[in-house]
Formats: structure tokens, sequence, C-alpha cells
């Protein structure tokens, strides 16, 4: 089963027979790891008579001490599960046998019978070692079907269990994916955005998941959405707990979305604010090619200067020199010639959200290839 607090992570059973290394099944997709440290934990909790019992599981439905294909048909798994459900006695040995017969069910693709043992983990042993993974299936399976509304009661009622903090935005952020799931990305900032009043002492926290969520809808091409959930970021939080990740993002949506004068004054404020920040470099030229395109060549040439005399390297630094360099020749010479300020051409701009806001698009191409992975 998968970890709690994602949609894959780390799953281990406990050594039937003594610690022993085990592995584990990713639900999408199936990948084999193991646990040790997870499993000698797990030992402990199990009492030695218990996991005696438990062994006949092992080796009449796995067998041949390997845990990653069953040997036993349906009825007879089923029936060893029954068999040993009855003999043991610590309600983490009975944990551990639901987790079990929840993998076997799942592995052999009867995923109602595997959601079902799970429920009874979640809801008989909710201080088990084996509950953050029964949750975790909870909301996994409803995820890898598309099912939404399942998805979303079960994140609702997670969260109706919990005061954890932390535990909190993350079960609010998937809520957020259900209502993003079913097109309503209002409604899916909206729930996330509400937690800044609400835990004040985890803005870093939520404005990192509302990122994603800003991330995942830019990622389908609805910028739209993106940078109205960005802009309901920056309303909500605090201007001191405004990150430089979320100026810079909330300038790429706006740019995407033609509000180039949005864009000057987020990247204007963000040197204001982070004035030693690593990325004011980047700021300066993005701020020369948007004034620049505005018509403002006074103030784009400062920028373009500005950059150009700047220390600070990163990728692509002395293509965006040149780039700052022809454009301050054009500026002195339309200022010559007393020419009309002319607009660049939109190859500009590709350069601009190329080469600036790499952790944004960074985001991006690695939900893009999470989601191919998923669903191949």
């Amino acid at each position: 089963m998968a970890q709690v607090y994602g949609s894959q992570g780390n799953d281990s059973r406990q050594g039937l027979a003594g610690p022993t290394v085990l592995r584990m099944l990713f639900y999408v997709p199936f990948v084999v790891i193991t646990s040790a440290w997870a499993i000698t934990a797990a030992a402990e909790t199990v009492p030695e008579v218990d996991l005696f019992v438990i062994r006949e599981i092992h080796d009449t439905v796995w067998g041949d001490q390997s845990w990653d294909m069953p040997i036993a048909s349906r009825e007879t798994a089923a029936k060893v599960f029954d068999s040993v459900l009855s003999r043991v006695e610590s309600p983490a040995a009975q944990a551990l046998v639901w987790e079990l017969r929840a993998d076997f069910f799942r592995v052999i693709g009867d995923h109602r019978e595997s959601m079902q043992a799970s429920r009874v983990i979640y809801d008989r042993f909710p201080k088990s070692d084996r509950v953050q993974n029964a949750a975790a299936e909870l909301i996994d399976r409803p995820r890898a079907m598309g099912d939404f509304v399942a998805m979303l009661a079960a994140a609702k009622e997670q969260l109706s269990r919990t005061e954890d903090p932390e535990r909190v935005i993350q079960l609010t952020a998937v809520i957020a994916e259900a209502y993003r799931g079913e097109g309503d990305w209002t409604l899916a900032g909206d729930a996330l955005g509400a937690l800044v009043d609400r835990l004040p002492g985890h803005t870093g926290s939520i404005e990192a998941a509302l990122l994603r969520l800003a991330g995942d809808a830019a990622a389908v091409g609805n910028h739209s959405a993106s940078r109205e959930i960005l802009l309901g970021t920056y309303r909500a939080m605090p201007p001191e707990s405004r990150s430089p990740n979320l100026y810079g993002n909330l300038a790429a949506a706006s740019i995407l979305c033609g509000r180039l004068d949005e864009a000057v004054h987020y990247r204007e404020e963000a040197i204001d604010r982070f004035p030693a920040d690593s990325r004011r470099a980047s700021h300066e030229f993005s701020l020369g090619v948007l004034l620049h395109d505005l018509g403002e060549n006074e103030r784009a040439g400062e920028y373009f200067q500005a950059f150009i005399d700047s220390k600070q390297s990163f990728d692509c630094t002395d293509q965006m020199r040149d780039v700052a360099r022809s454009s301050l020749q054009q500026i002195a010479s339309l200022a010559t010639s007393h020419e009309a300020p002319t607009t660049r051409q939109w190859f500009s701009w590709q350069i601009v959200l190329m080469l600036l806001n790499a952790g944004f698009f960074v985001v991006l191409v690695a939900i893009l290839l999470r989601r191919r992975f998923q669903h191949s």
C-alpha cells in the first residue's frame, strides 16, 4: 500500500519468520522496493506467537519466500485469511492480516475487496501502524480510477479526524486535486486558500500546495485558472509571508494571460522585497523586455543595464546579456532617430518564458512526466 502522505510511498510487511527484507508494490505504477527499517519497526509491534500463525499466509498464499506475486487462488487465499484472523489475538497482528488481504486482492485485480480490507483497518485499528497505509489506499484507489467524487469523500472524512496542521494541508491538497479533477479550479484554489487564516503558522506549506495547483492548471493550458490561483494566493498571504517563487510564477502567469502591466508590478515588487535574491537579475532582464514592449524605453534601458552589470550568473546568462545589449542598442537608435517605439516580436517572450522562472516550468515538466508514467 502507498504511504499516507502521497500517492506513492513506502510499505512494509512484517517478516513472518523473523526480520526479513520484504517487498511492496506502488499502486501506480507497480514498482518493487524494499524498506528494511520499516520492517524492523513492525517486528516490534506483532507478538512472535501471532507471527508464527501469520506465517501460514506467506507459505500458502505467496510461497517461495517471495512477495511479488501470490500462488494461491482467490478462494484458497480468502479461506486462509479468515482462518488466520480467527487465531491471532493482538490488534497489530489482525491489522497486518487485513493489510496482507488488501495487498492480495489488489494484486489479482479485485479492487473492491482490497478497498474493503483497507476500510476495516482504517475503522477498526485507528492506532495501528497499518492505518496510514490504509488511509492512503482509500484515496489512491479512487484517484487511479478517476473517481473524484469518492476521492473527495475519502479526503474529507480523513480531514474530519485529524488536527495535525501538516496533515490538514496534505488532505486539503487532495480535496483541491479532486475539485480540479471535476474541472472546478475555483473551488480547488479556495479550499487551499482558506487555510491561510486557519493555519497562520504554516503559510510556507500552504503556499507550496497552491503553487503546485497553479502548476497543474498551467500544465493543461489553463493559464487563466493558473493566474487566478496565484493571484488569490498573493492576496491571501501576508506580505511578509510571500515567497520569491510566488512573485516569479505570478509574473509568468500574467505574461501568459497577456497582462504585461501586472507582470511589471510583480517583478518590481519582488526586487523591492528581495533585493539580495539570487533571481534578481532574471527579474531585471524580464522587466527590461516587459517595459520595452510597453513602450517605456527609458525604464527598460535602466533594467537592461542593471542586468548587464549584475554579477549573478545562471543558465543562459550569456545569451540573455546579448539580448539585453542588442535591446539597449535598439533603444539608443530609436532615441537618436526620434522614431516611435516599436513592439518587439513574440520571440522575445519565448526567450523570457524559457529562461526565467525555471523552477516554475520544472514543476510543470515533472507533473506532465508523472502523469505520463501513471497512465502508461
